[in-house]
């Protein structure tokens, strides 16, 4: 289930300009974001979306 808590994510990478930051953000967003940072396609199940901005 999701999540409504607040919880910290940081994230430190030379690689990333920017992450899309706001309140719409959720933890669901966390594992597609990690997918992408390793070059791995994200399943078409799952419901979050990357914070890296293209």
């Amino acid at each position: 289930s999701h999540s409504t808590s607040k919880v910290p994510f940081i994230l430190c990478s030379d690689e990333i300009k920017k992450l899309r930051g706001n309140a719409k953000n959720a933890l669901c967003d966390i594992a597609p974001t990690m997918l992408e940072l390793l070059n791995i396609p994200e399943p078409a199940e799952m419901t979050g979306k990357s914070l890296i901005l293209k």
